[in-house]
């Protein structure tokens, strides 16, 4: 571990017990079939590959198996769209430390856009968050392309 605090979320990993069609989506993923353990490093763990091999749909699932709204927000920041996320999250096992966050944040570009308050007058997308939302953008949120 690279010195500081312990993590909260040490590592994750699929369930396949329970996985009745691993040659479907998500679990034909190349990101989720080849997963084993992901151990999470304290200071960050970056997810690089090819467009479509499953980095956002498996950071998804991980938000969702530790409670968050799969769109985007924490647990007390819930709004629903359209439901689009996986059945992977029902199939993590989060290895966590006994530590708890404060609060938490699963930040999406989406969620950003989605949850942007709009003014009263013109109709249109403020460009700053509410201060009263600082204390959740200051979580870390990871987004790789």
């Amino acid at each position: 571990m690279s010195g500081g605090a312990e993590p909260f979320l040490k590592s994750v990993e699929v369930d396949w017990t329970h996985v009745r069609e691993a040659d479907r989506y998500p679990f034909s993923l190349p990101a989720v079939k080849e997963l084993a353990t992901l151990v999470l490093d304290p200071g960050v763990t970056f997810l690089v590959g090819d467009n479509g091999c499953g980095k956002s749909t498996l950071l998804e699932a991980i938000a969702v198996a530790s409670g968050m709204n799969a769109e985007g927000g924490g647990r007390n920041f819930r709004f629903a769209t359209r439901s689009t996320e996986s059945a992977l999250g029902s199939h993590l096992r989060l290895n966590r430390s006994r530590r708890r966050p404060v609060t938490d944040f699963f930040l999406r570009a989406e969620t950003f856009t989605t949850s942007r308050p709009r003014s009263r007058r013109s109709g249109r997308a403020v460009t700053a968050m509410p201060a009263s939302t600082s204390s959740l953008t200051a979580s870390r949120s990871w987004r790789s392309r």
